[in-house]
């Protein structure tokens, strides 16, 4: 499964500090891609807002989490990041607030899109 990562309340620079962060990571190492433009007319040259993130299930559902509510800790405590599931209408945010719940709130994203 595919999951688009993305930020609120910060910007390209964070982004990337994010991706970095993930695709560096053993169990992401060949599974984490930029999400291409959704108008590519429109948005050509643009920086990416988004980074799309293969999942199979747990474990690699778990380091996600510990992943993201890690790097919020340390890097941007008062961004928001925005996974969704792809090809279906499923969201989350994860926040400073509730990063040590993200493991539970993504594996209730995946089984609501069941």
């Amino acid at each position: 499964m595919e999951l688009s990562v993305a930020l609120a309340g910060a910007g390209y620079d964070e982004l990337e500090s994010l991706y970095e962060r993930v695709s560096s990571t053993e169990e992401f190492r060949g599974q984490v891609r930029w999400a291409p433009p959704k108008n590519p007319a429109r948005d050509a040259g643009a920086k990416p807002n988004a980074f799309l993130v293969a999942v199979e299930a747990d474990p690699t559902l778990t380091v996600l989490a510990n992943t993201l509510s890690g790097w919020m800790q340390t890097r941007r405590p008062h961004a928001w990041v925005r996974i969704a599931v792809r090809r279906q209408r499923r969201r989350v945010e994860i926040t400073a607030t509730n990063a040590a719940d993200a493991a539970a709130l993504l594996r209730r994203a995946l089984a609501d899109g069941d």
